[in-house]
């Protein structure tokens, strides 16, 4: 194993011992422990720590880093590990008490803390809902003196409790645990009313299963205000808390310096804030007196590209909004087509950009569809290395999935949007009233990337649709009004929940995927005939079909959902819907997803679930359930056609 992967947690023992771990940093498991002698680390200057590291390192073995378990080493304010220095590897000291706590069952949420080792700790614990602690509140006092009376009571062992144990000779675990409860009970009294219910011990002493067992019962039995009671081994877990914790800091902003004299490593770690909004107007965007977009730029050298179509239609509104309110270098048109979503097109954009002599702190505005949100971007983001970029989406894709998000592609050796870059975009303008002359089969593709954010987290949002889409669509979104907002706003607003905690994709397992797998090569083996939002809202059927036969989805929802592609002109089924063809395009999508396939289907109506496999012969029988759906869908609407006809 490499000694990348390896952290050694240090801590002390009885006086003039000191416990060494080696902890494999992925999983965890201790790989190595040993006692080593050692005077107690009484001047904890640079010079001292460094000379122990280098010594510990020359004797149990090489690792990455190194973690102190040691109160006089660590910054009793903070939860965190402190960096005491960076070489020979980066050495880093926490208080062994807040340690252990990560150790502690993740069920206990609020809880008192008592580690016996040395004269005993006590603190309040509380822990965020992913488990991270985010208060740790340290009660002074001496603990041991409440237990004996005594300030000089004896502490041999370094953890109090095998101390009483010593001491209290003869006696048995439950008049200890009794002991205990008695010195703590008022404490714990008192901080129960503030909802730290359970209580936490940690010692060595618990490595005697029984015992721990016993002591538990004891005091939970005993002790009126205690909901629940845990116990820590601390001989078997504190190592392995502390390398958790170790782990933790490592993937922190920093850095660090690793190796040997001979052969030094250097590591950077930074993050990237990213922060940007999609506002609403409530006037035309392009209207003389609607400040968003001016005040969005300043004075910023400013350039504008816009969808041929829409330069057509609202050429003369931009081009006054421009020439009164931006410092503006130029207009161009974008050919926004999906075949003209190409590289050739990126160039175009860039040369452009080129040759007005855009400033680096110049922005660059998308003015159109996805294909031209996309190209644009791509562009800006090559562009000095990144330029700001403004994104002004004038369909519903483009406001409610194109304009959430920090991608920008292009289509590329017939492969769909396999180049591209992750830039995030200055700012958002979404102006429904772009909707008013957009084809009714644009708007229902919109409609279906709505329909994949209610599926896999707003069920509110999927009855918002089912009560309003067929109007919404029949009157470009314009009434019902609030709807029309609610809609929107919902739709954003879940993209945007479900892409910020990955906004880069490290983690290729996405929800956001649904209705993204078979549906690139629908849309590339129809020419693009089929467009994106149809050949999205056909892919979620096949899914939630297959989940249906699997029995993870109940049927109800996918009728539920054929029933809303009807009224939003969304199509059910397509002739070029192959179960061979489909399956074998699956291999070009576990690339993009690092192997896996990660095939998202619905549980229900808001809850997804990922599948890893699919075969020919489940399709086949998914794609004849749809076709019968739909069939059924068209002999009803001709019943229903035949009646009003009578």
């Amino acid at each position: 194993m490499s000694t990348t992967d390896v952290i050694m947690v240090v801590e002390p023992a009885e006086p003039g011992w000191w416990t060494v771990s080696h902890i494999d940093q992925g999983d965890l498991t201790t790989l190595s422990q040993r006692r080593v002698v050692a005077a107690p680390l009484r001047d904890p200057s640079t010079r001292c720590i460094q000379r122990l590291g280098t010594r510990l390192i020359s004797e149990t073995g090489a690792a990455s880093s190194i973690l102190f378990l040691l109160d006089k080493l660590a910054n009793p304010a903070s939860t965190k590990p402190t960096l005491l220095t960076g070489y020979p590897v980066p050495i880093l000291a926490v208080c062994p008490s807040t340690v252990l706590a990560e150790a502690a069952p993740k069920k206990f949420r609020r809880f008192v803390f008592l580690d016996f080792q040395g004269r005993g700790q006590i603190a309040l614990v509380a822990r965020a809902e992913d488990g991270t602690i985010v208060d740790f509140a340290r009660h002074g006092g001496d603990f041991a003196q409440k237990l004996s009376g005594d300030s000089h009571f004896a502490n041999g062992s370094g953890d109090l409790l095998l101390d009483l144990i010593a001491s209290r000779a003869g006696a048995d675990t439950c008049a200890i645990a009794t002991e205990v409860r008695v010195a703590l009970e008022p404490f714990f009294a008192t901080a129960s009313g503030f909802g730290y219910t359970s209580i936490v011990f940690a010692s060595r002493a618990f490595h005697d299963r029984p015992l721990a067992d016993e002591f538990a019962q004891t005091f939970a039995r005993d002790c009126s205000a205690a909901h629940s009671v845990g116990v820590l081994d601390t001989s078997a877990e504190r190592a392995v808390a502390g390398a958790r914790r170790l782990a933790m800091v490592a993937s922190e902003p920093g850095v660090w310096m690793t190796g040997t004299r001979s052969r030094p490593t250097l590591a950077v770690r930074a993050t990237r804030d990213v922060e940007y909004r999609i506002e609403h107007v409530d006037r035309p965007v392009f209207d003389p007196d609607e400040p968003a977009l001016s005040q969005l730029i300043g004075s910023r050298p400013t350039m504008l590209f816009v969808d041929a179509i829409v330069l057509e239609t609202y050429g003369r509104e931009i081009a006054a909004y421009a020439a009164r309110h931006l410092n503006c270098l130029g207009i161009s048109s974008v050919e926004g087509t999906e075949e003209a979503k190409t590289w050739a097109q990126v160039e175009d954009v860039c040369a452009r950009i080129v040759s007005a002599g855009l400033r680096r702190d110049g922005v660059v505005v998308a003015v159109g569809g996805g294909t031209t949100l996309d190209v644009t971007g791509l562009a800006a983001s090559l562009y000095r290395r990144g330029v700001r970029y403004v994104r002004i989406p004038t369909t519903l894709i483009g406001m409610v999935d194109v304009c959430v998000g920090i991608k920008q592609g292009a289509n590329f050796a017939s492969k769909k949007n396999v180049v591209g870059a992750f830039h995030a975009p200055f700012g958002g303008i979404n102006d429904l009233r772009f909707l008013k002359t957009l084809p009714a089969r644009y708007l229902a593709s919109g409609v279906s990337e709505i329909v994949k954010m209610a599926l896999i987290r707003d069920p509110f949002l999927f009855e918002l649709l089912e009560a309003h889409a067929e109007r919404l669509v029949a009157s470009h979104f314009q009434t019902p009004s609030r709807a029309a907002e609610q809609v929107v706003v919902r739709a954003e607003l879940a993209m945007m929940a479900e892409l910020q905690p990955n906004l880069y994709e490290q983690d290729l397992r996405r929800f956001v995927d649904f209705g993204h797998s078979f549906s690139p090569w629908l849309e590339k083996a129809s020419d693009f005939t089929i467009h994106h939002g149809e050949a999205v809202g056909l892919d979620m059927m096949m899914c939630t079909a297959i989940a249906v036969r699997r029995g993870m989805c109940d049927d109800w929802v996918l009728r539920r959902l054929a029933r809303l592609y009807r009224a939003a002109g969304i199509p059910i089924s397509h002739a070029l819907s192959a179960a061979e063809p489909l399956v074998a395009s699956l291999e070009d999508v576990r690339l993009h997803r690092g192997g896996d396939l990660n095939l998202v289907v619905p549980t229900g109506i808001g809850a997804p679930a990922f599948i890893q496999s699919i075969d020919v012969d489940e399709l086949t029988v998914a794609l004849c359930d749809i076709e019968m759906l739909a069939q059924s869908a068209a002999d009803t609407a001709g019943q229903v056609s035949a009646l009003a006809g009578g």
